[in-house]
């Protein structure tokens, strides 16, 4: 599916049900993917869910993980 298609299929849901279809993949989902979910259901802006948590692992950066426009090093 395209990136634009899966945007418009994602707005036309009502925020309700975003809101819990969020909240039901989080309850299935281990850390830091649970924690996306749980953000993206809430109402409005929660600083402590948004705060940074020891059970976040982020991917290691390297040089394969950088997107460089083509012909450049």
């Amino acid at each position: 599916m395209h990136a634009g298609q899966r945007d418009a299929l994602y707005a036309a849901i009502a925020r309700p049900e975003r809101n819990r279809m969020h909240l039901r993949a989080a309850a299935l989902l281990e850390p830091p993917v649970r924690r996306r979910h749980q953000v993206a259901a809430a109402e409005t802006y929660d600083a402590q869910a948004a705060a940074p948590r020891p059970d976040a692992v982020l991917p290691a950066m390297s040089d394969a993980t950088v997107s460089r426009p083509a012909g450049r090093p």
